[in-house]
């Protein structure tokens, strides 16, 4: 017995003072590197003269000697875990002097009444087999002290875990399952087994255990891609009932054919084992994804949601700017266009042929700037909600009439006709706010106007009935001009675009004019849009108004 424990106190030992220096000489300046070999050194103390309380033929004075000294590598190893803590696997800003100073005076004051008064360790037990000390007073007292060590370090983990990226809570959750293996074993087999059954062969193999916080510590510091923690405690599962599973077939089981019998039985259980793994694995894996795709949509939905505020703010500013400066614009331009109307009807004297054409052409050019000053003015409005509806029952039949009045004269000027085609008997009374439906059909018209040549428009009223089962009214404004193409009526809706009929025929505007028609009808809870079938084959523009607002 004595020959195999010496054995593997020499494996065990062997291994931590490697893993030890080995995590020491990958970095040599960071301080976790330093704890952990400071650490392990207390560690190995308590293993070695842990073993050495038990070696037969001491004296009393030579067994409760190394015993204090095994306390003493318990303390130590629970002070350098504590501030091994702060730095791994970073360290979080935080500054807690007094809980440092406190960690360091208790283990400095459990070192000095183990090692100089009896209130731990009183005597030693010779007599049996095995030596072992016998614990004084002070023994509960000082155990709640390492209690209390053991609640401080879980207590540092919980308060640092949530505050790390998902790879370094992996490198935790490391540390955690050795700190826990270890403390298991030493509560089952020093604490509870061994006052029961002595304290050979018990207190081997919970100090033994030693390994796997060591294992797990050293593994979870140099390596950067971990694998699983579940990955991790399904193996140990796995190889855990495959140990006991080997030790009932080869030390309880006597009889031939038993053997053969739990032979197949643990080859089936290690495949089933290996595919569970495996499951296991692929499942982290899985997971892992979905949780850095997950994080890679919060961080990209974070970033949209400034880029919208951005753009939010932007384009306030630009409407406040448009607003403001509509406004400035139209007072002077209305002024100009006043002047001039006079200046050219003789107002402020005769003004001869050449001098009157060119103050019409000036004339024109102001009207354009108010139109567009107008239509700057609309889409500041629109575009901040401030356009208040006037609606009212309407005749539409004289509403028309009077609208195509207004642009007859350019229509025949050039050689166009503009004609209105009624398709119902009845007088059509049209729920509508006058000036934004004006302005709707002027646009249209005034458009259809400047892209056709030869020929004319028809504006056509028609009543029908909608899905809803509700009656509504078509204005249909047809033209004999340009005509479109499909990527034309595609974008003709949206602000500051133009039908490419618009560059060739050089007509002037925006390309503000159908944007704001398409929000007025839809104000009106109606519908717009255009038919066309291409180049040269005209332009049919349909109009959708409810006969009545909800």
């Amino acid at each position: 017995m004595f020959l195999i424990s010496q054995i593997l106190l020499f494996v065990i030992i062997s291994i931590a003072v490697f893993l030890s220096l080995w995590i020491y000489l990958q970095d040599r300046k960071a301080k976790t590197n330093k704890i952990f070999l400071l650490s392990s050194f207390f560690l190995l103390i308590w293993i070695l003269f842990g073993y050495l309380i038990t070696v037969p033929g001491q004296t009393e004075a030579s067994v409760i000697i190394r015993t204090k000294i095994a306390y003493m590598g318990v303390y130590g190893w629970l002070v350098g875990v504590y501030f091994f803590l702060k730095y791994f696997p970073r360290k979080i800003n935080e500054e807690n002097n007094f809980l440092d100073i406190f960690v360091i005076a208790t283990g400095i004051i459990l070192s000095v009444v183990t090692m100089f008064t009896d209130l731990l360790v009183e005597g030693a037990q010779l007599q049996e087999l095995y030596p072992h000390p016998r614990l004084g007073s002070g023994a509960p007292f000082i155990y709640a002290v390492i209690f209390l060590f053991f609640i401080l370090l879980f207590r540092s983990i919980y308060k640092k875990y949530f505050s790390l990226s998902s790879s370094e809570k992996k490198r935790i959750q490391y540390l955690l399952l050795g700190l826990v293996i270890f403390l298991v074993f030493n509560l089952v087999f020093n604490v509870f087994l061994s006052p029961i059954y002595g304290m050979v062969p018990w207190a081997y193999i919970a100090n033994y255990a030693a390994l796997f916080f060591l294992a797990f510590t050293a593994y979870a510091i140099v390596k950067e891609e971990l694998f699983g923690i579940k990955v991790v405690l399904t193996t140990l599962m796995v190889v855990l009932i495959a140990i006991l599973l080997g030790v009932d077939l080869l030390v309880f089981t006597k009889e031939p054919w038993i053997q053969g019998a739990k032979v197949v039985i643990l080859l089936i259980f290690l495949s089933f084992g290996y595919v569970l793994v495996k499951s296991v694995i692929r499942e982290i894996k899985r997971k892992e994804e979905l949780e850095r795709l997950s994080d890679e949509l919060v961080e990209a939905n974070i970033e949209l949601k400034e880029a919208n505020k951005k753009l939010k703010r932007l384009d306030k500013a630009k409407s406040e700017f448009i607003s403001i400066a509509s406004h400035q614009l139209r007072t002077p331009l209305t002024a100009i266009k006043g002047y001039l109307s006079m200046i050219i009807e003789g107002g402020y004297g005769e003004v001869s042929g050449e001098a009157k054409e060119k103050m019409e052409e000036i004339l024109g050019s102001s009207e354009r700037l108010i139109n567009l000053v107008n239509d700057l003015l609309n889409l500041s409005r629109i575009e901040s909600g401030k356009i208040k509806m006037n609606f009212k029952k309407v005749d539409i039949v004289e509403f028309i009439n009077e609208t195509i009045k207004e642009l007859k004269i350019v229509a025949e000027n050039k050689g166009l006709y503009l004609n209105l085609d009624k398709r119902f008997d009845e007088d059509l009374k049209v729920e509508i706010d006058e000036a934004r439906i004006r302005q709707v059909v002027l646009n249209i018209i005034d458009n259809a106007v400047k892209y056709t040549s030869e020929g004319g428009i028809t504006v056509r009223l028609k009543k029908q009935k909608v899905k809803t089962g509700k009656d509504s009214l078509i204005i249909e404004i047809e033209d004999t001009g340009e005509g479109m193409t499909g990527k034309d009526i595609e974008n003709i809706f949206e602000s500051f675009s133009r039908g490419s009929a618009g560059d060739l025929m050089h007509a002037e505007g925006a390309g503000l004019g159908l944007y704001i028609a398409r929000k007025f009808v839809d104000m009106h809870n109606g519908s717009i849009w255009i038919e066309s079938e291409g180049k040269g084959e005209g332009t049919c523009f349909f109009i959708e108004l409810p006969l009545k607002q909800d």
